[in-house]
């Protein structure tokens, strides 16, 4: 093993957490998050990635390493992780909203929050939510009454009763 492998190490939790993410919103039917159309190529896409980034990792060359030699301490090891694992929801994030760019256009908002998701895409949820709010702050500034909440929550979300 040549010198350490804090590269490999971050590019095995942004290339795993990617393909967790993905595997994640074909599971749960979540379409704006899903880089693929087909739920189950995203599904498969998902567990590539994050299979392969593993296989990739441990098989490519030996990685047990004392923190004393080439290998990382704890707090490197948190630290990359959470570096990692962040680069990967970012990245996902932006390709998926860039590749569901159309996704709830013609829409209009009818959940808040991360169920929002199911019919748009990552940007167009943030910016429903942003208006949302901003609408809110500014009703209560003009009349001081709390604005009454238009978005269905619990068990109505999905038409249930």
């Amino acid at each position: 093993m040549d010198g350490s492998f804090i590269l490999d190490y971050f590019l095995l939790v942004f290339a795993a957490s990617c393909g967790l993410y993905q595997m994640a919103a074909a599971y749960n039917r979540i379409k704006g998050l899903m880089v693929l159309q087909s739920r189950g190529l995203t599904f498969v896409l998902g567990l590539i990635l994050w299979v392969g980034a593993f296989v990739w990792f441990f098989v490519s060359e030996p990685r047990n390493a004392p923190d004393t030699g080439a290998g990382l301490t704890g707090n490197e090891q948190f630290g990359y992780f959470f570096a990692g694992g962040g680069a990967g929801l970012a990245v996902t994030l932006a390709v998926s909203s860039l590749r569901n760019w159309n996704m709830g256009k013609a829409a209009s908002p009818r959940v808040c929050g991360l169920d929002s998701l199911r019919d748009s895409n990552y940007l167009r949820a943030i910016y429903w939510s942003l208006t949302h709010f901003l609408g809110s702050v500014r009703d209560f500034r003009k009349t001081g009454i709390k604005r009454r909440e238009t978005y269905p929550v619990g068990s109505q979300l999905h038409g249930e009763d």
